[in-house]
């Protein structure tokens, strides 16, 4: 339920239950979805949030065409010198293992 609220279920996200391939095993999942009346177009991610994205799906041995996708995404610096501080600091975390 903390990550639901932390992902804002209600709020904009829907939960979804999914089936993944793990290797040859088929696992049940879930994933949050934008709720159509929510989704804007003219929208981009922060700078931080696409850069942390991308290295999670290079962390985790996503395809790299898919990868080069997101990458080609155009994002935005984040106004919130705070907050990208705070997610510069996760993003290395994340580099470093």
């Amino acid at each position: 339920e903390t990550l639901h609220d932390i992902e804002g279920v209600g709020r904009g996200y829907d939960l979804h239950a999914v089936r993944v391939r793990a290797g040859n095993a088929t696992l049940d999942a879930f994933t949050y979805r934008a709720n159509a009346a929510w989704i804007d177009d003219a929208l981009a991610p922060w700078d931080w949030y696409k850069t942390l994205v991308v290295a999670g799906a290079r962390r985790h041995g996503f395809p790299e065409d898919y990868v080069r996708a997101i990458d080609a995404v155009a994002s935005v610096a984040d106004p919130d010198a705070a907050r990208a501080a705070a997610h510069a600091g996760l993003l290395a975390r994340v580099l470093a293992g």
